[in-house]
């Protein structure tokens, strides 16, 4: 079972408070080892989302969601080492995969987020609550 982050941790890497499913975590950027092997995933990735928004779809294919869910895994391993890939595919929806996607991805890429996706380091109990679901503006990363 996956430890809510509820108050200030040194122990975790920072990143951005998330929400995944009832759970308020820490998810840092995936590690450059988690990126070199998820590269081909990445692109991959990329590519589908470029397709979908060419042809309008909406909704990810069996494969996206697969490596979606794959992407979002490996980066919220960093700091939760017993969360597992169904916890992360039961919790993942239309609502909060572009937050985390984005989050995972683009935090790796060392790019600066927008205001609803902020990067934080040490977070008091008490602001929390302003993060919430808030949604990335950000479209997914092309190569």
């Amino acid at each position: 079972m996956t430890i809510e982050y509820t108050r200030q941790d040194p122990n975790l890497i920072k990143g951005t408070v998330v929400t995944l499913g009832n759970k308020t975590l820490m998810m840092p950027a995936m590690s450059f080892k988690s990126l070199k092997l998820l590269r081909a995933d990445i692109e991959r990735l990329n590519t589908i989302q470029s397709t979908m928004a060419s042809t309008g779809q909406l909704i990810p294919d069996d494969e996206a969601i697969t490596l979606i869910a794959k992407v979002v895994w490996h980066a919220l391993q960093r700091n939760y080492k017993d969360i597992t890939m169904d916890e992360v595919e039961e919790n993942l929806d239309l609502d909060n995969v572009e937050t985390l996607l984005t989050n995972a991805i683009v935090g790796t890429r060392g790019l600066k987020k927008g205001d609803t996706a902020q990067a934080v380091g040490k977070v008091e109990p008490e602001a929390l609550s302003q993060y919430g679901t808030s949604t990335s503006t950000l479209p997914l990363p092309t190569s």
